[in-house]
């Protein structure tokens, strides 16, 4: 599970903080995801593409990203492929190491001949390889969209809200769940989170919430005491827990004072709550659609796909308290990438190239994909792809209720 912000994502704030326009008007177009039962499988060539994902690291031992990847490439071909095209999908694990990630990257390109990177979960080694993934100009897509990447590397293609529009996002959320003044703890672990606090504020203040903390904490203290006596005398009602999504809330329960959380990417999970019920009380932003909902008309796919291919992450299934916004990423990304390639008009017989992915990317204006994302402009791949400024919230009130703000789960744009 990704922790609302690490050390990268605050590093990639000081890269750029230049909002570039998304329109979010009424005229978006609407490309609604296609349903139906199983057809006869794709008899053209394949489109192979590539997913990088951390699956064992030191800090990490999950096949989530890639159980959400698989249930898009099985839907996808149960139903007739791409444009006559079945979808092949190679993965390479990272291991969370920047070597690794770079050398994995590199087979994938010049040995496995990937035409795409798609549901990319290495957030931890993509810095390594960006340059590379740009001269060969092969297309990135989908991610949490939290790195500078998405919006100064031209091959970084983000479907959802890049990382400024999630900050004032996830500030929106507070405001929107009756949050009115905020207490903010960032990290000491990394110099980039000191440097990040006026941007917080900032956002925060966007958003419409009074800052009246704005401290660093380690996100290994045995205790938060100090930090939770030092919100409530400073009337904050609402904390941005950068630090430790379990112990802080604990500690802050234990002197009386119950404030909103602000979290990011459906976090914190129901796993996260039953060991904190304190952090239960939490609102966020994702930049993808909020999918643990089950009511969304345009998710149905969705819903059918992961029931049937890897039910152990959905509703009732033994992984689903730690289920978390990879599923929804993986299936925009899918739903994008092969989007482009119908605009691309590859015929079914023709090797789709990576320039047939960027060209097919390169019509999305005001694009909402599957019927799920904000509206979405992409670049031509000749420049950077410009912010997304339209973002999904949510709130949570315990391990068992998860909903959107607005109830619709309708996306909120920046002003």
């Amino acid at each position: 599970m990704k922790k609302q912000f690490r050390g990268r994502v605050l590093a990639a704030l000081l890269v750029g903080t230049a909002l570039v326009a998304a329109a979010c008007g009424s005229s978006s177009k609407n490309n609604n995801a296609s349903s139906g039962t199983t057809v006869a499988p794709a008899t053209g060539t394949p489109l192979v593409i590539g997913q990088v994902a951390t699956q064992v690291s030191a800090t990490v031992t999950s096949t989530q990203a890639v159980d959400a990847m698989d249930t898009w490439v099985k839907w996808t071909n149960d139903h007739g492929g791409i444009a006559g095209h079945p979808v092949k999908i190679i993965v390479e694990d990272d291991k969370g190491d920047p070597a690794v990630g770079l050398a994995a990257v590199k087979d994938l390109v010049e040995n496995k001949h990937v035409i795409a990177l798609v549901g990319d979960s290495a957030g931890s080694t993509e810095q390594t390889w960006a340059d590379y993934i740009k001269s060969k100009r092969i297309p990135v897509i989908g991610d949490a969209y939290i790195d500078a990447l998405w919006f100064t590397n031209p091959m970084f293609y983000p479907l959802g809200a890049t990382v400024i529009t999630q900050i004032w996002g996830q500030m929106k959320s507070a405001a929107l769940a009756g949050g009115t003044k905020v207490a903010s703890f960032l990290c000491t672990e990394a110099a980039a989170c000191a440097q990040a606090q006026p941007i917080i504020a900032a956002e925060a203040k966007a958003a419409g919430l009074d800052i009246v903390v704005n401290d660093l904490a380690s996100g290994t203290q045995a205790s938060y005491t100090a930090e939770c006596l030092k919100a409530k005398n400073a009337g904050a009602d609402t904390i941005a827990n950068e630090v430790n999504p379990t112990v802080l809330p604990k500690d802050c329960g234990r002197q009386n004072y119950h404030p909103i959380y602000i979290n990011a990417d459906m976090s914190p999970t129901p796993a996260i709550i039953k060991a904190s019920p304190e952090g239960g009380n939490a609102s966020g932003a994702t930049p993808d659609f909020p999918c643990r909902k089950t009511d969304i008309p345009a998710a149905k796919d969705f819903y059918s796909a992961i029931s049937k291919y890897h039910p152990e992450w959905w509703i009732g299934g033994s992984k689903n308290d730690q289920f978390a916004s990879v599923f929804c990423n993986a299936w925009i990304s899918g739903a994008g990438f092969k989007l482009a390639i119908e605009r691309a008009a590859v015929a079914a017989s023709a090797t789709a190239t990576n320039e047939d992915v960027i060209k097919g990317l390169a019509t999305f204006n005001n694009e909402i994909v599957a019927g799920l994302t904000a509206p979405v402009t992409l670049s031509d791949g000749t420049k950077p792809n410009p912010q997304q400024k339209c973002v999904f919230l949510y709130r949570w009130k315990g391990a068992s209720s998860f909903n959107g703000l607005p109830a619709d789960a309708s996306p909120t744009c920046m002003p």
